[in-house]
């Protein structure tokens, strides 16, 4: 399983991507994360689609808002071009997708505005603040 977060710019491009790989106990790996000012948005896209991160049979994804974290990166491929998604088989999909809803961490409101304001660090900074509120033992 996989923690998947994302966040996305004022025009709704995506604009960062963290992943950890999560055992039962909790993270078995580092942190990674993806930026579209490193790779660009449609290198990012590719990675996650190179994973299997959007096939039923892929990685199981976890995060928060999962489903609607998952579905916008979904309808971004669509929009380079990666995938196509007939009528009704994206919601088919996030149905089938093993994903696991995490309550959220603090909020990543504030992102799209750091962003078009060059502020990265910022961006990354709130991006690693959810994940970590998210995989905070519960006390």
């Amino acid at each position: 399983m996989f923690y998947l977060g994302a966040a996305v710019d004022l025009k709704g491009r995506v604009i960062a991507v963290v992943l950890q790989e999560l055992g039962e106990a909790g993270p078995v790996s580092r942190a990674q994360v993806l930026t579209e000012w490193d790779w660009g948005e449609k290198e990012v896209l590719r990675m996650l689609r190179d994973r299997g991160f959007f096939t039923a049979e892929g990685p199981r994804l976890a995060g928060p808002r999962i489903v609607e974290t998952v579905r916008v990166l979904a309808r971004r491929l669509e929009a380079v071009g990666f995938r196509t998604w007939a009528a009704g088989e994206l919601d088919a999909f996030l149905t089938a997708k093993a994903l696991r809803d995490m309550p959220a961490g603090p909020s990543l409101e504030g992102v799209p505005e750091a962003h078009a304001r060059g502020e990265f660090g910022r961006v990354l900074a709130l991006l690693d603040e959810e994940r970590l509120g998210c995989l905070a033992p519960s006390r």
